[in-house]
Order: C-alpha cells, then sequence, then structure tokens
C-alpha cells in the first residue's frame, strides 16, 4: 500500500490506496465538484466531434423505434399493451434501455479510457464509472421527453402513476453503476472482458420486454424472467407512465436483484482497488 502525506499550513491530508467508508462519503462530499466536473467532461466529448451535436441523442431512438416498429410490429405483429400503438410500447422500454446499456459501455473501459487522471491525479475513484452514469442521465431525459412527446402525438393517457418514475430512475441508476464497476474492475484483471462486454448487452437487449410485451412470458416461468432486473425496470416504467399492469411481488425480485449487482459491483471494486494502479 502506498501512504503519500503532504503537509499544509492548517492540517495534514493523508491519501492511501485503501480507503475507510468513513473516508470515502467524506471524499464524495469534499470533492463532489469534480464528479461535476468529469460529468460534464464525458458529455462535451461525447458530441463534440459529431456534426449534429446532441439531436443523436433523438436521431438514435426514433431510427430504433422505426426499424423495431416495422420487424415486430408490422411483420411479425407481436402484441403491444393493451392496444395500445406498438412504437409507443417500444420506445418506453428503449429509454430504460438506452441510459443502461450506453452507461454500462462507458462504465466498463472507463478506468483504461481515464488511466491518465487515475494514475496521476488523486480523486476518489469511484467517481470514473459515476461520472459516466451521470452523463447518461441527459441521454435519459431527453428520450423520456420524446416518449412524452409522441404519447401525446399518438393519444396515449398518462398514468396516475407519474410519482413512481424517480423511483425507476434511481434503481436504474443502481442497476447501470453496479454492472459497470463489476465490468470495469473485471475488465482491469482480464481484458478479454472489454470484447465479450457488446455481445453480452445484445444478449440481454432481447432478454428484456422492450419490442415486446412481458405478459406474453408464461406465468409460471414469471420467477425466473424477473431475475433479469431489466425486466423489472422497464415493466415498471411502463406502469408509471402508460398504465401496464404491474407484477408487484416478481418486480419486487427485480429490484432484489439490483441492489445485489451493485454490492457485489462495490465489493469486487474494493477488492481489486489497491492494486488497480498496476493493472492500467
Amino acid at each position: 500500500m502506498r501512504t503519500v502525506t503532504q503537509s499544509t499550513f492548517a492540517s495534514e491530508v493523508v491519501i492511501s490506496s485503501r480507503r475507510t467508508r468513513s473516508q470515502i462519503f467524506s471524499d464524495f462530499w469534499r470533492l463532489k465538484e469534480l464528479l461535476w466536473a468529469l460529468t460534464w467532461r464525458n458529455i462535451h466529448v461525447r458530441y463534440k466531434q459529431t456534426a449534429m451535436g446532441i439531436l443523436w441523442v433523438l436521431i438514435r431512438p426514433l431510427m430504433m423505434v422505426g426499424i423495431y416498429t416495422a420487424i415486430f410490429g408490422w411483420v411479425a405483429k407481436l402484441p403491444s399493451i393493451n392496444g395500445m400503438p406498438y412504437s409507443v410500447m417500444v420506445l418506453s422500454g428503449l429509454v430504460v434501455w438506452i441510459f443502461v446499456a450506453q452507461t454500462i459501455a462507458a462504465s466498463a473501459g472507463s478506468f483504461h479510457s481515464d488511466s491518465a487522471i487515475v494514475s496521476k491525479v488523486y480523486l476518489p475513484r469511484l467517481f470514473i464509472p459515476l461520472s459516466h452514469v451521470l452523463a447518461g442521465l441527459v441521454d435519459f431525459l431527453v428520450t423520456l421527453v420524446f416518449l412524452c412527446g409522441l404519447m401525446l402525438y399518438k393519444h396515449v393517457a398518462f398514468s396516475s402513476h407519474l410519482w413512481a418514475l424517480a423511483g425507476v430512475l434511481f434503481f436504474m441508476i443502481f442497476l447501470a453503476f453496479g454492472v459497470g464497476l463489476l465490468l470495469a474492475a473485471l475488465t482491469l484483471k482480464y481484458s478479454d472482458v472489454q470484447h465479450v462486454t457488446p455481445f453480452l448487452l445484445q444478449l440481454g437487449f432481447y432478454a428484456a420486454p422492450i419490442v415486446y410485451n412481458s405478459q406474453i412470458v408464461p406465468r409460471e416461468y414469471h420467477w425466473l424472467y424477473y431475475l433479469n432486473p431489466m425486466a423489472g425496470l422497464v415493466d415498471s416504467l411502463r406502469w408509471s407512465l402508460l398504465g401496464q399492469p404491474l407484477e408487484v411481488f416478481f418486480v419486487l425480485e427485480s429490484v432484489a436483484m439490483c441492489l445485489l449487482i451493485f454490492i457485489l459491483g462495490v465489493l469486487l471494486f474494493r477488492a481489486i482497488e489497491p492494486v488497480m494502479i498496476d493493472q492500467l
């Protein structure tokens, strides 16, 4: 373990590769401006070299909705939710998926992409993946506004459960951050993980009820299906916005999986943090 001591006029600051929980929380509060700066940098870098800038946040879900509606709605004729337009159902799933998948992909390789910062500047290293998660909130909010606009255009009434939307977002952040930490830590140890991540995300897309309604899954398999936390998150968002019926017990199963993944991610990250510099 390396310990660096820096003397100041008023106090002595000790920076160690192994921080206690109280020190971590203290660092988070004391250096919160640095977290916002990293978050803004990630937002700026993502779109600064694109001709259309942040408009890509709208173009991507628009193209995906068009393609999936044509293939799965018109050709495959998959059922929607209570007869509502298929495009609204798909976009409601994409609101969750785009945020979670995009932040996981960015977080997974964040320690390698930001190795110059991690190895040369002291900061709570959780800031690196967390800044990517927070940057993804911009895409989430823009896509959510797009969904609300499509609902108004298609004359789809808003649910009376809009108050639950903040809770859904809270657990989306937990899931994205937890999986991102797991993959980021594993990527430091095994570089093959960064090549497997896109495949796992693509597999996760079809395992979640995005282009189909979760009600088509036989009920006897729901206990297994909702072990996928994305299933509960997508259903919860559709319940809060569209009024889709909600299987509360099974959604709580997905919520528990979100928390479990987050805890595992933090524990694995804490285990590998002392040797992180040697792995970069």
